[in-house]
């Protein structure tokens, strides 16, 4: 799997719910619509309506309390509730959006999170998944990509994970994104355990210039820089992880790769 991962300046002052999906809704239809364009699946992505959601959760709290494990047979089951239970974008956007708000809604109230929006595609593998994020001092946002094989759609052309995440700078101006492969997030091949992770290509919002050795391009993008570590795309293979740690010491060096927790 494949992740986009950004991370925005949290807004100023206390804001409701309500009001920020009304300036998160626009936000998100218009990276729907260009995946929409790349990719035709994203045309079918979807919300789980609340109370199919509702009902698994309680399915998890109650084997929870009974301190008993949630099993494969359980998971299945969770799988063709959500599959049953899902409005798309296409099949009706006024659902869909009221399925956001009220799932924000919930979210809200049971985990004290500001907003969060969690939505995928309909089909059963999904090939993404949106989630957004906006809590107590912190705001981000992240694309995952599924992955079968080195040939997929996502990884075919590394224009097309640029174009999304030029997408997702244009629309969230964020201070820092990233695109790298979700399981290199946390590991202990990172370089640093308290700095976030480089990877395939990268945004700061800062103005970089030189390439040294440890990128191969860097471009404007946004009110900042685009950061390229390769031409081919990223692997967690030796190779590929030793030159994301050699880019990420270039970027420490110059005060540009954020500690974690930084906005």
């Amino acid at each position: 799997m494949y992740k986009i991962y950004a991370i925005m300046t949290p807004p100023e002052g206390p804001l409701s719910t309500d009001a920020l999906l009304d300036e998160e809704l626009p936000r998100i239809q218009r990276l729907i619509d260009v995946l929409g364009r790349q990719k035709r699946e994203f045309a079918t992505i979807g919300v789980i309506v609340p109370d199919v959601q509702a009902r698994i959760d309680r399915i998890i709290e109650e084997t929870e309390a009974r301190d008993e494990e949630i099993t494969d047979a359980m998971i299945e089951q969770f799988d063709r509730m959500a599959a049953s239970g899902r409005v798309t974008i296409s099949d009706s956007p006024d659902q869909f959006y009221s399925a956001i708000r009220l799932n924000a809604e919930e979210l809200a109230r049971k985990y004290e999170k500001t907003l969060g929006i969690d939505i995928r595609t309909a089909e059963g593998r999904s090939p993404g998944q949106f989630t957004r994020t906006i809590a107590d001092g912190i705001s981000t946002l992240s694309l995952a990509m599924y992955m079968s094989d080195k040939d997929d759609f996502w990884f075919a052309d590394l224009s097309i994970m640029r174009l999304m995440l030029s997408e997702i700078v244009s629309i969230w101006d964020p201070t820092w994104a990233v695109a790298t492969p979700a399981m290199y997030l946390g590991r202990s091949e990172m370089l640093f355990k308290d700095r976030q992770a480089f990877g395939w290509m990268g945004y700061t919002r800062e103005v970089l210039t030189e390439t040294s050795d440890a990128l191969s391009q860097v471009a404007p993008m946004g009110k900042g820089t685009f950061m390229l570590l390769q031409e081919s795309i990223m692997t967690l293979k030796r190779p590929d992880i030793e030159r994301c740690n050699k880019a990420e010491a270039f970027l420490t060096d110059r005060g540009l790769l954020p500690l974690v927790g930084t906005r």
